[in-house]
């Protein structure tokens, strides 16, 4: 073995070595696989259908074999617990130890959102000629949201329901303001995975941005687009989670309609 070969050698000094590397590993991976954490949509505890359609979250090789489990709130925390007492049992011990194990102390994503102000955050030029009413108000604006899952799974629908989307929104312009958030990776996956459809994806993008009317947000900051729209519109997607917590209404399209 390791340290038999390098004894034998009189190289003791890499036994050292060794084993202070493989002590460092070992706290790196302590460390990792000690905080477990999920950001789901909040389940409503007393709807079964509800707690069971997480139920595989909870009950992940990650979550089991943890020591702390970190889940956004209270409310989620219960869920989990609910879940593993089903199948751990619902014994005193056990019981006791999934009250330790699980904690409900927030996401920071979560967090983030909830503590932003539209007020306090900084907003392109162009967004603001585009948002500001006459009186110095603001238009309503409309976070549009369209995902890589969306687009593979429906093809041609998808693009014929984003060209839709935006006639309908053009058409009120006058009134609400649409935030187009594309996901960043979508082009990308266009060109690798539906190379027939890109070209007129890329014409609706082009269309959109040369025509000026709506706001096209390719940047990295999710969570602006966020905190400054009035309601949420498009497929459903991890941000539908984020956007949950703000309490503001929530519209997933569907492509067949």
């Amino acid at each position: 073995n390791y340290s038999g070969q390098n004894m034998g050698a009189g190289r003791t000094d890499r036994i050292k070595e060794g084993v202070a590397k493989c002590t460092m590993l070992t706290l790196i991976c302590a460390v990792i696989s000690m905080v477990i954490l999920f950001v789901l949509g909040e389940p409503i505890l007393d709807n079964e259908e509800s707690v069971e359609r997480m139920a595989h979250f909870c009950t992940t090789p990650g979550v089991l074999y943890s020591d702390r489990v970190i889940v956004q709130s209270e409310n989620m925390r219960k869920a989990y617990i609910q879940v593993l007492s089903k199948l751990l049992g619902k014994d005193a011990n056990t019981k006791a130890y999934l009250e330790k194990k699980i904690l409900g102390l927030g996401s920071p994503k979560f967090d983030k959102i909830k503590r932003s102000k539209k007020e306090e955050l900084e907003i392109p030029t162009a967004w603001k000629d585009l948002i500001c009413k006459p009186d110095g108000g603001w238009k309503k604006i409309i976070l549009y949201n369209t995902t890589i899952d969306g687009m593979l799974r429906n093809n041609d629908e998808m693009i014929a329901k984003i060209k839709q989307a935006l006639n309908v929104f053009y058409e009120n312009r006058d009134d609400v303001v649409l935030l187009w958030r594309p996901h960043p990776l979508l082009k990308t996956t266009l060109q690798s995975m539906r190379p027939r459809l890109l070209d007129e994806y890329n014409r609706i993008v082009e269309k959109y941005i040369e025509e000026g009317w709506g706001i096209y947000d390719d940047t990295p900051d999710m969570n602006r687009a966020i905190v400054i729209s009035d309601a949420y519109y498009g497929d459903w997607s991890s941000l539908v989670q984020l956007y949950q917590c703000t309490g503001k209404p929530i519209m997933i399209q569907n492509v067949k309609v």
